[in-house]
């Protein structure tokens, strides 16, 4: 494979990404409708914390705006994906018809990571039972332990690696979920290194742009476990606060998305 422009390709990628600012419409929207409930929860949750205990009440209504806000954000990603498809086919962005066109790509995301999720538990649980039966042998059965978690580590990270690339073949390849795996999974043998290398650039992007939003986060744990009780006054700007630091780590999914889109057309020229 020829030498890969990584750092074009990124500088593309925001290019890209600002000239086209209805790329951020889902996102933004999303942002705005989860500052709006968590607002709304803040007279049910304030003052909770791990002293205080949690109310029935507050549990149930903190799990529905988690399973609202999951549902909320799938059905965004696939509107923003039908964004991104129409920008790299040169085709005017228009939000109704990507809406339409964001269903079947959200459910297709859906499909292939529920896919991911079951060979994932697969794999941990059949680990699980042969690190058991061989922790019965003594120091021998240790041994084969951690070069087996250590094993299952390095295969977590590549599968980690290469799960990257299956968000731009959802985008635009007519496959299926478990074809869109396969496909993902070809393109990984094919193209190892390079996979390893657009993984560890997106991973250093994400933990720059999650730093302000896990500052607070764990702020927010060292208060709880101290007993401080949280006000309503200060859980509304808390709550403000902690949902504005999300917006460089939806810039940065953006980006990255773009990014590998980009990168993956490029791979897609490159002869087998």
């Amino acid at each position: 494979m020829p030498r890969f422009p990584y750092l074009k390709t990124l500088g593309d990628s925001f290019a890209l990404t600002f000239k086209n600012f209805l790329l951020f419409v889902p996102a933004i929207l999303v942002l705005l409708l989860n500052i709006l409930f968590s607002v709304a929860l803040i007279p049910f949750t304030a003052g909770i914390n791990v002293t205080n205990g949690f109310s029935i009440k507050a549990v149930v209504l903190l799990a529905l705006f988690g399973l609202f806000s999951v549902i909320l954000t799938l059905i965004a990603y696939g509107w923003f994906f039908a964004l991104v498809k129409r920008m790299v086919e040169k085709k005017k962005l228009k939000l109704s018809e990507a809406f339409s066109e964001g269903l079947p790509l959200s459910l297709k995301y859906l499909k292939a990571f529920f896919i991911i999720g079951v060979l994932f538990i697969a794999i941990s649980v059949i680990t699980l039972i042969v690190g058991g039966t061989f922790s019965l042998i003594p120091v021998a059965g240790i041994a084969f332990i951690v070069i087996l978690a250590i094993c299952e580590a390095f295969f977590l990270f590549l599968a980690l690696c290469a799960s990257f690339y299956l968000t731009p073949i959802i985008i635009l390849e007519k496959a299926g979920a478990w074809k869109s795996i396969k496909l993902n999974y070809h393109l990984f043998m094919k193209h190892k290194r390079h996979t390893v290398k657009m993984a560890l650039l997106t991973i250093l992007i994400m933990i720059v742009a999650s730093l302000p939003s896990l500052t607070l986060q764990f702020q927010a744990i060292i208060a709880s476990f101290s007993g401080q009780v949280v006000e309503q006054t200060p859980s509304l700007s808390l709550s403000l606060i902690n949902q504005l630091l999300t917006i460089p780590i939806q810039i940065a999914i953006v980006v990255i998305t773009v990014f590998y889109t980009l990168a993956y057309l490029k791979l897609k020229k490159v002869p087998n």
